[in-house]
């Protein structure tokens, strides 16, 4: 934890890191924590959103993070083709729900679209060609027993079984 140090006087511009390092400059400081506010976010996935619901998400978007956003991601031009494909099947009343997802979408971009998160994606683990040719389906459990074809009726299996269970109950 940081701390000012006893022999600093007031407005000095060092701060004490309580370690053996000493003073650190607050000007350091700052420059980390400016940077950690503003978390990067993935382009890709931004505009497949915006993509996906068009220029109502992109309004919403500039209004709650600001006009030139989309360009300082550097998303110049949104392709809008998906969501002019679902456009027409697109309802009247379900429009304040999707209002309500823009703004949702906007206000939470920092935490959607932040670009650490494909890091800690799973990728799919796709088994080779060995696993895939050492299994084999396995037959019915009569196969193994050399049942009869009257001892395979299902109906008297189902009798059997009642028999077996109102005799124990």
């Amino acid at each position: 934890m940081y701390h000012y140090d006893k022999r600093s006087y007031p407005g000095s511009s060092y701060i004490d890191s309580g370690t053996s390092s000493g003073m650190l400059p607050m000007s350091n400081l700052n420059t980390t924590a400016s940077k950690m506010a503003v978390p990067q976010l993935n382009t890709e996935l931004v505009a497949r959103a915006i993509s996906y619901h068009g220029l109502p998400l992109q309004k919403m978007w500039e209004g709650e993070r600001g006009e030139n956003d989309l360009q300082k991601q550097g998303l110049g031009r949104p392709d809008y083709s998906v969501y002019q494909m679902r456009q027409k099947y697109l309802t009247f009343q379900d429009r304040a729900k999707r209002l309500r997802l823009h703004q949702f979408i906007s206000k939470k971009a920092d935490d959607l679209f932040n670009h650490l998160l494909l890091n800690n994606m799973r990728k799919p683990v796709k088994p080779n060609t060995e696993e895939m040719n050492a299994t084999v389906p396995i037959p019915p459990y009569e196969v193994f027993l050399n049942v009869d074809a009257q001892e395979h009726d299902p109906e008297r299996r189902r009798n059997l079984w009642k028999y077996h269970n109102s005799y124990q109950g």
